[in-house]
């Protein structure tokens, strides 16, 4: 399972990396991050800012995630076929992550486009995404459960 799951992961990192960089291409030099109409609030970062916090969060949560997976399988001593599971649920958590990061910054970018932009879509695939976040949160608790 290992030997597929690793190509996706990889793949789906290189997609919401250059889509990030894409995206910064495309965006002015403030980004608009939150709007309230109604209290007429909002929150704005620099280009530059952006990118550094975005391509922080995407490298970060990438590296830490398989390095902790690969880790995960030299020191610890027990069942190894458990923490193969374990360590492949952790890249697949960054297969997740990674396409959270894509459709969010992708959200960012239109929003911030001058265009008239409606977030229905986006908005839904982001609430798609927060939801199988939640349900791969659980898978590890039933990973956990079911550990003989």
């Amino acid at each position: 399972m290992s030997r597929f799951i690793k190509p996706i992961w990889f793949l789906s990192f290189l997609a919401v990396f250059f889509a990030f960089i894409l995206v910064y291409a495309n965006l002015g030099e403030a980004v608009t991050i939150y709007q309230d109409l109604a209290e007429g609030k909002f929150s704005v970062l620099s280009k530059s800012s952006f990118f550094n916090w975005g391509i922080g969060m995407i490298m970060g949560t990438n590296v830490l995630l398989y390095v902790f997976a690969k880790l995960l399988k030299i020191t610890w001593r027990t069942d190894k076929t458990f923490l193969q599971k374990v360590s492949d649920w952790f890249i697949v958590l960054a297969v997740v992550l990674n396409f959270f990061y894509l459709v969010s910054t992708l959200f960012i970018m239109f929003f911030n486009t001058q265009e008239n932009f409606n977030p229905a879509f986006l908005g839904n695939l982001i609430r798609i995404s927060i939801g199988v976040m939640i349900v791969w949160l659980l898978r590890l608790i039933l990973l956990l459960i079911r550990r003989k």
